[in-house]
């Protein structure tokens, strides 16, 4: 076998290391590209708790408004508790005599604590602790101090003295007098079973900080609470279910995953932040994300963190899909149809997850009602009540088209059947549009649409329909704002050129009168003879001269507003040039143009302006040892299409570039108005573009027109 000569083996080397390179800058690519995939997926997740979390907070707040505006403010429970807080003893017993049966039923629906306190924050009744009371709270539950300081309703979580628990805190009051406050309280184990209902393919796990505990819980009940095995400073509430109420032991998969993660300095960092993340972890095959959810109190001080747990196959798909990739790329291209099957499967499997997410978040954030076949309402969400303050007493079982749907504001009711949501969901067919309402209280409201029918088994509309529509007042005021202000600008545009019209006029009336009897001083005998005579007379011709144009700068500076566009440049771009710098002052210049010159998006009248000026500018400022030259290119961008005009002139110092795009701006002491590039840029931005300047051609300067596309 022959050896390979030394060429061939610098060839072979080259070509390894070509390849290698290649392989590694792909790599690096495909590596980068599944990093921002995998990241984003897992910001989907924290979105997902973070969403399910409040939705599930929320709800609860609205059942225990409920409650405290029909059940604990009648007159017989304000008329006890008040005699309670005057120093009747037998109050406290008769006031839980009467809530009792309440109270049961509360319990039978998550709801563990009903407590009422005095103004000065003290206990007065705890039904899940009867034997407690009189302990003053204000030190240790912040959100009695502002019930009942500031007057108004608290929610959100807080420690206990007993145990911590989600709190819904209201102000009592007989009449004008303030008795006090009543609070209900929600167990984690309440809020969690919410959380799964929304997305039960999760669980979920609470941790307290350690400060949350530290002298608020009574002493006898601090070993309800252990270290988490992955940050020590946090705590597991009632580990042992010592409590009947506490939340399930979490699952042998979610025990065995806090075993693997325990003391994760990552962990650590990020709580120590209060900073919602989620971490991944494989364990027996299996990806789970487990996502880190920040519990702020009544304070807005970190109390507590929300732990999710969720078995993730799209992160092992993302995985695969990034080492088949490679793999078959340093391979064979043979391999193309199974890196599409693996791309068709990872797209599939983000998109149930973005349709999953998306369903979660949009039922929640719109007013949501359902219509039957009849047109009546079955059911609405608690965003219908937000928005249109109609309880679902109030509308289930009546036709919502005549209860709520106001269709215009000036008072002609449209009849059911020519309403154009009822009739387009009756055909099966989507509605989308924008609509009126009308409010419980009268109020219209503007609102978007989407009406979809829902279908039957076989897949056919059965007469029903789901509606969700959203607040858009505030857009469609704005739109009025914005249409009344573009017209004051017109009309102050307007005006603006009214008066530089007649200012345009009576200055060129002066300086022709300037001028003209300048010549006539300059015909009388005797003046020419008189040197400091005909140096003043042509000082005036000349600033006559130069006013006229600055006048005229200005006159067609200000009427680029009003004046019409004109029409498209036409294709051939080149014999525009050649006309326009032909009738310029740099007419003798050596012009280069490359040969492929696109179609500018930019009205012919309004492009040879822009190339006069240039030219012009070109001309005026040349250098007097070198003939001018000037060379014209286009530069294509994916979003920007540029056109080079360069010249070997005198240039302009990279200093003063931006103040001579300034009007009236000129750096020489001649008698220019110093508005061309102006005007230029002006014109640019009418079209939606700009223009900038760089070096030229040998010290010269090139002026770059930047065309979006």
């Amino acid at each position: 076998m022959n050896r390979p000569s030394p060429q061939q083996s610098r060839y072979l080397v080259l070509w390894l290391a070509g390849f290698s390179l290649t392989a590694v800058l792909i790599c690096w690519a495909l590596y980068a590209n599944w990093q921002n995939k995998r990241d984003g997926y897992l910001q989907q997740h924290s979105s997902i708790v973070a969403t399910a979390y409040r939705a599930s907070v929320d709800g609860y707040a609205v059942t225990t408004r409920f409650l405290v505006d029909e059940v604990l403010r009648k007159p017989q429970i304000l008329n006890t508790f008040a005699r309670g807080i005057d120093g009747d003893k037998r109050a406290r017993g008769e006031l839980f005599r009467l809530l009792a049966p309440t109270y049961d039923e509360l319990v039978k629906h998550g709801i563990r604590q009903l407590h009422f306190h005095t103004p000065s924050g003290h206990s007065f009744l705890r039904f899940h602790a009867l034997d407690k009371y009189d302990d003053p709270l204000f030190d240790v539950r912040p959100s009695l101090r502002i019930t009942n300081t500031e007057l108004r309703p608290v929610h959100g979580f807080e420690s206990g003295r007993v145990i911590s628990g989600f709190r819904y805190v209201h102000p009592l009051f007989d009449g004008q007098r303030h008795l006090g406050s009543v609070e209900t309280s929600l167990t984690f184990r309440v809020i969690r079973e919410a959380m799964m209902r929304i997305d039960p393919e999760r669980d979920y796990l609470m941790v307290l900080h350690q400060d949350a505990i530290e002298g608020v819980v009574f002493s006898d009940n601090r070993g309800l609470y252990a270290p988490w095995k992955m940050n020590p400073d946090y705590f597991v509430e009632d580990p042992h279910l010592t409590l009947p109420d506490s939340p399930p032991p979490p699952r042998a998969e979610v025990r065995h995953l806090n075993r693997m993660m325990a003391e994760n300095p990552a962990i650590h960092a990020q709580m120590a932040t209060g900073a919602t993340f989620t971490l991944t972890k494989e364990w027996e095959q299996q990806d789970w994300a487990i996502t880190f959810l920040p519990v702020l109190d009544v304070s807005q001080q970190l109390s507590a963190y929300i732990v999710s747990y969720a078995m993730t196959p799209y992160l092992n798909t993302l995985r695969m899909e990034f080492i088949y990739t490679i793999g078959l790329i340093l391979v064979a291209i043979a391999a193309v149809f199974t890196i599409a099957y693996l791309l068709w499967r990872s797209l599939a499997l983000k998109a149930m997850e973005g349709d999953r997410f998306a369903a979660i978040t949009n039922t929640i954030g719109e007013g949501i009602y359902v219509l039957d076949a009849g047109g009546k309402v079955t059911f609405i969400n608690p965003a219908f009540t937000e928005l249109l303050e109609f309880n679902d007493k109030e509308v289930v079982g009546r036709t919502g088209h005549e209860l709520f749907h106001l269709h215009n504001r000036n008072g002609i009711d449209v009849p059911l059947d020519q309403c154009p949501i009822y009739t387009s969901v009756a055909k099966g067919l989507i509605f989308e549009g924008e609509e009126v309402f009308r409010t419980r209280s009268g109020q219209a409201l503007d609102v978007a649409v989407v009406s979809r029918p829902i279908l039957d088994k076989e897949g056919q509309p059965d007469g029903s329909s789901v509606t969700a529509f959203r607040d858009i007042s505030a857009r469609i005021q704005m739109e009025k704002d914005l249409h009344r202000k573009t017209a004051d600008l017109q009309r102050t545009n307007t005006d603006l050129l009214r008066l530089g019209e007649v200012m345009a006029h009576h200055f060129q009336e002066s300086t022709r009168r300037m001028a003209t009897f300048a010549r006539l001083l300059r015909d009388k005998p005797g003046v020419n003879a008189d040197p400091d005579s005909r140096q003043a007379i042509t000082f005036i011709d000349e600033q006559a001269g130069r006013l006229t144009r600055l006048v005229l700068r200005a006159q067609r500076y200000l009427e680029l507003d009003e004046t019409p566009p004109g029409e498209t440049a036409a294709g051939d771009v080149r014999a525009l040039i050649h006309l326009t710098i032909n009738a310029s002052v740099a007419a003798d210049a050596d012009l280069h143009l490359a040969p492929d010159l696109p179609c500018l998006p930019l009205p012919q009248n309004r492009l040879h302006r822009i190339l006069k000026i240039i030219f012009d500018n070109s001309g005026h400022y040349r250098r007097s040892d070198t003939p001018l030259a000037i060379k014209v290119i286009a530069v294509n961008h994916p979003e920007q299409l540029e056109l080079r005009i360069a010249d070997n002139g005198s240039g302009i110092d990279p200093a003063n570039r931006d103040k001579v795009l300034e009007l009236f701006t000129n750096l020489t002491s001649g008698n220019n108005a110093g508005s061309g590039l102006a005007l230029v840029r002006r014109i640019m931005r009418l079209a939606g573009g700009d223009l900038r300047l760089e070096d030229g051609i040998d010290g010269g300067i090139a002026v770059v027109l930047m065309f979006n596309r």
